[in-house]
């Protein structure tokens, strides 16, 4: 990839009253041209429903990939593809995050507050979604998802 943004906002609604909902666990995956793919979790939306990354923000998260696990990791965030995967994750998903970080936390650095708030998360009220976002070029990227509740 070229150019990556410098800020990807996100604004994540109820599909069916177009509020803004707050609390919800997304992840970003950036697809690597060597080694494996990166996926990261990102912090919760706010209470406008927004969530807001950027491309420092993910530079520094593929260091801190690289250097825990040196074989698996090699590309570099102008390495990785032109598009990109925005995930709301499931309730089920979240477990296995919950899991995994617990498993790492040493390791990581992860905070038993930034374990606590993802075990809160509203996700349990929606379903998950998947959106493949293009790249091309945008220094500030704008993304909408709307989400259908399960209620």
């Amino acid at each position: 990839m070229n150019v990556f943004p410098d800020e990807i906002r996100m604004r994540i609604i109820d599909k069916t009253s177009m509020q803004p909902i707050p609390n919800i666990a997304t992840i970003v995956k950036l697809f690597a041209n060597r080694k494996n793919n990166y996926n990261f979790l990102l912090p919760l939306s706010d209470e406008r429903g927004r969530i807001s990354i950027t491309k420092n923000w993910l530079e520094k998260e593929i260091e801190k990939e690289q250097a825990l696990f040196i074989m698996d990791y090699s590309s570099l965030i102008e390495d990785c593809k032109n598009y990109l995967e925005i995930c709301v994750i499931s309730d089920e998903e979240i477990k296995k995050t919950v899991n995994a970080m617990n498993l790492y936390k040493e390791a990581t650095g992860i905070s038993d507050e930034e374990i606590t708030k993802l075990k809160q998360a509203d996700n349990n009220k929606y379903y998950p979604d998947v959106r493949y976002i293009n790249l091309e070029g945008a220094k500030i990227l704008d993304i909408e998802i709307a989400l259908k509740s399960q209620a």
